[in-house]
């Protein structure tokens, strides 16, 4: 009778995974916030030490769903699953304006100095002088425009400072405002993904010996191997040195550590000390700004990555670390009635593309924070 349970039990989680897989995202006014991690295949190792038995939001280690039976553990660990909202819950955040992302026009700065907005390919060849650019309001592609043969070393003899050497290159900048994320694939096939409030300025055609870009904000890079040609990420504290691999950058200016993050490849810290810092897959660099002091150290990849399908991942987040996310995304003005509350951590995950009062209510239902939202302003106290 026992085993026949297990398996009915079964049959009814595959079928709730199929529902679920088949419902990615659904209407945000239901009250399901149901996403589908097909990215990822290691979502079964987050936070693994621990051996996660349980889904998915939680505040402070305290366990706020059942443990499920292991057949429905092994079916849904790859869901991220915030349980439907009880009617009588609805009211908890006051919903006096649903706010969705800010949805800026993303502009694409060109070596002339025009500024253009990316939601159509119309004249843009024409403007990059005949160059063959295909770009949306998503996507911008520069795949197969031909490399200059030009090499570093004979620019660095023509030019003696980066404002010069920069000059004798065609560069064009790409600036993703707040609210929205957009994806780059540059003249050698490696594409970049940029988040909200990021820039990035990159060759219009890379020279002969060296792939160099610069970036200010977050991008992910899966990056073409190239063992003749590296692949230099310039931020305003630190390059990473690149041969052909996937890595996260976070460079945001108002950001005191900044970090770069390899899931898979090699990548190297140029030191000024000696020796480049070689960074494994798996492992983080960290840049402290203030103190000047560099740590390296391993994490779970796809906390650090998840953005790019528009879902926050959080491990022990606290709740000031959120917010400075979301308002990278929505056009919010915060204010806590109490300090104490920015320390108030979560796990779990969280969409980045949905009505912000909906996300603001499951957290509220795990916690003792209460959220008012009036207009866009968000405000913050305790129950």
């Amino acid at each position: 009778m026992e085993s026949k349970e297990m398996e009915n039990k079964y049959e009814d989680a595959l079928k709730k995974a199929k529902e679920l897989s088949e419902n990615i995202l659904r209407d945000p006014q239901d009250g399901d916030i149901v996403y589908y991690n097909e990215r990822k295949n290691n979502l079964s190792q987050i936070n693994q030490d621990r051996a996660w038995s349980r889904l998915w939001l939680r505040r402070r280690g305290v366990q706020l769903i059942g443990a499920a039976s292991a057949a429905l553990i092994v079916l849904l660990l790859s869901l991220i699953i915030f349980i439907p909202a009880k009617q009588e819950d609805s009211d908890r955040v006051v919903m006096m304006s649903n706010l969705l992302p800010v949805k800026g026009m993303v502009t694409l700065e060109l070596s002339s100095g025009e500024i253009v907005e990316l939601d159509s390919s119309s004249n843009l060849a024409e403007r990059l002088s005949g160059i063959i650019v295909d770009a949306n309001e998503n996507e911008i592609s520069y795949a197969g425009v031909d490399r200059d043969e030009t090499s570093a070393n004979e620019i660095d003899r023509k030019e003696s400072d980066r404002g010069k050497r920069e000059a004798s290159v065609e560069y064009n900048e790409l600036s993703i405002p707040k609210g929205r994320s957009y994806s780059l694939v540059l003249s050698d096939g490696s594409k970049v993904w940029l988040n909200a409030q990021s820039k990035i300025k990159y060759p219009v055609r890379f020279i002969k010996n060296e792939r160099r870009v610069y970036i200010s904000g977050e991008a992910y890079f899966e990056v073409v191997k190239d063992d003749k040609t590296p692949f230099l990420v310039e931020t305003s504290d630190y390059s990473v040195k690149v041969l052909g691999t996937k890595f996260n950058v976070n460079a945001y200016p108002d950001e005191r550590v900044g970090a770069t993050t390899l899931v898979s490849g090699s990548i190297s810290i140029p030191s000024t000390e000696g020796a480049d810092r070689l960074i494994l897959p798996g492992e983080q660099f960290q840049f402290n700004k203030d103190s000047k002091s560099v740590i390296v150290e391993k994490v779970n990849t796809d906390l650090f990555t998840s953005w790019i399908d528009n879902v926050l991942i959080m491990d022990q987040m606290p709740l000031e670390e959120i917010f400075k996310i979301l308002n990278r995304r929505y056009e919010i003005n915060l204010f806590f009635d109490d300090e104490s509350i920015k320390k108030e951590t979560f796990s779990g995950a969280i969409p980045l593309n949905d009505y912000l009062s909906i996300i603001l209510n499951q957290i509220s239902k795990v916690s003792n924070v209460d959220f008012q939202i009036e207009g866009s302003v968000v405000i913050v106290s305790y129950k």
